[in-house]
This record gives C-alpha cells, sequence and structure tokens, in this order.
C-alpha cells in the first residue's frame, strides 16, 4: 500500500514509470528521497503517480482476490484526493436499490 525503501530503490535505478499507492511516505526510515526526486525534478526519470486512500486500496485488494473488476466505496466524499488523481471516480451512475433476491426497491 505504502511505498518502501523497496520501491525507492527502484525508483532510483530508472525501473519505475508509474507507482500507485496510499501514502508517499515510509514511517520506519523516512523520506523516499528517490521517490521526490523523481516527481519534483524527473530524476533519474518522470514517475506517473496514482494516490488512493488505504481503505481504497485495501478494498481493491480485496475486489482483485475476489475476482471483481473495481471496489465499491464512498470513502473519498468530502476528501481532497479526486482533485488530485484523474482515476478517482467522483460522479457515479445512478444504481437501482435492490433486495437480497435481486428485485427492485421501491
Amino acid at each position: 500500500m505504502t511505498p518502501d525503501i523497496i520501491y525507492d530503490q527502484m525508483i532510483g535505478m530508472g525501473c519505475a514509470s508509474r507507482v500507485v499507492f496510499s501514502w508517499g511516505g515510509n514511517p520506519g526510515v523516512g523520506s523516499l528521497h528517490r521517490f521526490r526526486d523523481a516527481i519534483e525534478n524527473g530524476w533519474p526519470a518522470p514517475v506517473e503517480i496514482e494516490e488512493h486512500s488505504h481503505a481504497d486500496m485495501a478494498a481493491s485488494y480485496q475486489a482483485g482476490a475476489s475476482g471483481l473488476p473495481f471496489a465499491v466505496m464512498r470513502g473519498y466524499v468530502g476528501s481532497d484526493l479526486p482533485k488530485f488523481n484523474e482515476e478517482n471516480p467522483t460522479d457515479h451512475l445512478p444504481v437501482q436499490r435492490r433486495s437480497f433476491d435481486g428485485h427492485a426497491l421501491r
């Protein structure tokens, strides 16, 4: 979920062009210097980032493990993440409420 030293080393070697994560840092070792250099200065190579919340990453892992194409979340309501990440859905198609047997509720 969160980039660590291994991510930082891979970015520093130019092995990563995109990082999907939930928090850009490591509480055990502090700032990830190559990660920051790649984002701020494009060094050693530019890195595309996609940031999500911890809850969204966990829900995505669960959906993938369950064979589902996506996870349903309401965790971005009131968050700033959609402003900074085009991948975060902010508009949703209306979903018809259904009972447990699949019949539409009124």
